[in-house]
């Protein structure tokens, strides 16, 4: 018997990843399935403040922990955040005004990805890969994360 947490494929698929998420703390096991029973209907706004919410709050817990020298809460809690405003994407598009809303929380992920980024040691450095028609942008680190200094925003 498999058991799934939303009727809505793609909910039930974004919790199962988020879930899969808590082995290198990427995710918290009780704030994803507090998430998903708040959100198991399938109502795509719903999904959106509720991630997005969690989101914010694992954010605020990061600048605490980084403000108080917790470097390695911090760290976590800024990959917790950047992970639950990535989530919060998955529905954006069932929003009123969904390019806000991606702006937005794009913005957001973006901003703890960096924060939890440049926590590692040593920090993970913004890499730029140019091809014949285009250019991506992405971070680089030579060891694997270990504790570090708070985000240098």
């Amino acid at each position: 018997m498999t058991y799934r947490f939303s009727e809505n494929e793609r909910f039930n698929y974004e919790i199962l990843l988020a879930l899969g998420f808590s082995w290198q703390q990427g995710a918290d096991v009780g704030e994803v399935l507090t998430a998903a029973s708040a959100t198991a209907d399938g109502d795509g706004e719903a999904w959106v403040s509720t991630w997005a919410t969690l989101a914010r709050r694992v954010r605020e817990q990061a600048e605490k922990c980084a403000a108080n020298g917790r470097t390695i809460s911090a760290r976590d809690a800024f990959l917790r955040a950047a992970g639950y405003f990535g989530t919060a994407l998955v529905a954006v598009d069932a929003c009123f005004a969904p390019g806000a809303r991606l702006r937005e929380l794009f913005a957001g992920h973006r901003d703890c990805f960096d924060c939890f980024a440049a926590a590692w040691e040593p920090p993970a450095e913004r890499i730029a890969i140019r091809t014949r028609t285009s250019r991506s942008r992405g971070t680089s680190s030579a060891r694997p994360a270990v504790p570090g200094a708070p985000c240098r925003r």
